[in-house]
């Protein structure tokens, strides 16, 4: 009983060190970055000398080892500057940390890889160890804890597939695994889950993405273009997500979704968060949704053919008096950097109406810049202002004759929507409905899933540019 007793007390102190605040768990070399590590048992330490608690990048196999008899991590992987930090106690919260400031990886030694393995898909951990005495203990105890998975590059043209590895092993990793195995291929439902997750988090909205935007996702990674697959019983591999390119793209799934993601955080939060932005989608909803709109109905869309590209995809009058839908060539970082969305949505005369059915004014007003909207003033120098102003070669007005657009100034926009933590359509009654209340997946035919054959007018006065 003693024994058991003896063995329980050094489990005890020897798992009370963990990691309060973890590091970046992509880490550039030679970029500064901070962690923090708490004993839980700090009020249990003996007083003495200050404890000194050492850093130290260990690899994948070494993190396995580290739990088995002789596992300790002897060689040196990495040189990491700033590694040692004290065990300070604070007495206002009663907690003992080390606060490891100005940390940085000056050199990694690579492993062996094998096959097409990537180095932004070699992970590493942050080891911390220790000599902690505990008052009552006739000796001090070894004590050690490591942080989560981390990556290390080296340019930051790495960043973006470092992430991937990153994402793939928060997400679907087991609990109590061996360091730092996940699986190959997993569920698509649990991809659509991570994959609106991480959206929200990094565009800093509460808008989820729902069941159409991760429709055409699962389009997208399966390369499955019919609008009626079911997905739901599919498995998604590691290869998929990030390593096999997109079929006639030069960039992998995850490539494209980050650039999406960083366009929106940036240039675009507000208008996804207010329901304006459409998303996700292929040319075949574009058919289902648009085919009887009038001219000037337009929606934003993420665009297909680029990396971080926004576009506007529209109706329009064909040439021999049919309708067709155009889309205009995305809007980029840059782009935006130069003019903003709703400027550019303000330029062009031929649109007119956000899909379903609402004046654009009313809805973009809020988004015009000031300066726009009252009489020109010279500055102080007396310069009357220049402005660059956003044009499509070729777009031909064609105002529509059963809706009258709205006047200036704008109506007041009624904030943003409320939108539910799950899949779901947004609330019944909201400014922007859904725009696929009325359409359903799972009910459509064979024959309908085709996307020209719902068409009631003929396939050539169409011109849809599956490419962008």
């Amino acid at each position: 009983m003693q024994e058991r007793l003896v063995m329980l007390l050094k489990t005890l102190i020897q798992s009370s060190m963990v990691v309060d605040k973890q590091p970046p768990q992509v880490i550039k070399t030679q970029s500064k970055f901070s962690t923090t590590v708490r004993y839980l048992l700090g009020e249990k330490v003996a007083a003495g000398k200050p404890i000194l608690i050492r850093a130290q990048i260990i690899t994948e196999m070494q993190a396995r080892n580290l739990g088995q008899p002789g596992g300790i991590a002897t060689e040196n992987v990495g040189e990491l500057i700033n590694s040692t930090a004290i065990l300070e106690h604070n007495q206002s919260s009663k907690s003992m940390c080390a606060n490891f400031r100005n940390m940085s990886i000056k050199k990694i030694k690579r492993a062996d890889r094998k096959g097409s393995e990537s180095v932004t898909e070699e992970k590493f951990a942050i080891l911390f160890t220790a000599e902690i005495a505990i008052t009552g203990c006739d000796h001090a105890y070894s004590v050690q804890t490591i942080t989560l998975p981390v990556v290390v590059i080296v340019h930051g043209s790495q960043d973006n597939n470092a992430m991937a590895t990153i994402v793939w092993d928060c997400a679907f990793s087991e609990p109590n695994r061996i360091p730092f195995v996940v699986p190959e291929r997993v569920p698509w439902t649990q991809m659509r889950l991570t994959l609106s997750r991480k959206f929200m988090a990094e565009v800093g909205t509460q808008r989820c993405l729902d069941d159409n935007n991760l429709h055409f996702l699962a389009q997208k990674i399966f390369n499955k273009p019919d609008i009626s697959e079911d997905f739901s019983n599919l498995l998604v591999t590691w290869s998929q997500f990030n390593k096999e390119v997109l079929p006639h793209r030069p960039f992998t799934f995850w490539q494209w979704f980050d650039g999406v993601m960083e366009l929106t955080k940036k240039h675009l939060a507000r208008y996804w968060t207010d329901g304006l932005i459409f998303g996700f989608i292929g040319k075949q909803h574009l058919h289902v949704i648009l085919q009887n709109k009038p001219n000037g109905t337009f929606l934003l869309r993420f665009s297909d053919s680029e990396i971080g590209g926004i576009t506007i995809a529209y109706v329009t009058q064909a040439e021999n008096g049919g309708r067709r839908i155009q889309n205009i060539q995305p809007f980029t970082k840059r782009d935006l950097e130069i003019r903003c969305l709703g400027d550019r949505i303000r330029d062009l005369e031929f649109i007119t109406h956000v899909y379903p059915d609402m004046p654009k004014n009313d809805v973009f007003g809020q988004y015009y810049s000031a300066d726009m909207l009252g009489p020109i003033q010279p500055n102080p120098e007396g310069y009357l202002p220049a402005t660059i102003t956003t044009t499509v070669m070729g777009a031909v007005e064609h105002p529509r004759e059963d809706i009258q657009m709205a006047t200036f100034p704008p109506a007041p926009f009624p904030g943003p929507m409320t939108f539910q933590q799950d899949f779901s359509p947004p609330t019944p009654g909201s400014l922007f409905p859904n725009p696929f209340d009325n359409f359903s997946m799972a009910s459509m035919t064979p024959n309908q899933a085709a996307a020209d054959s719902m068409l009631d007018i003929p396939e050539e006065l169409y011109n849809f540019d599956a490419s962008m």
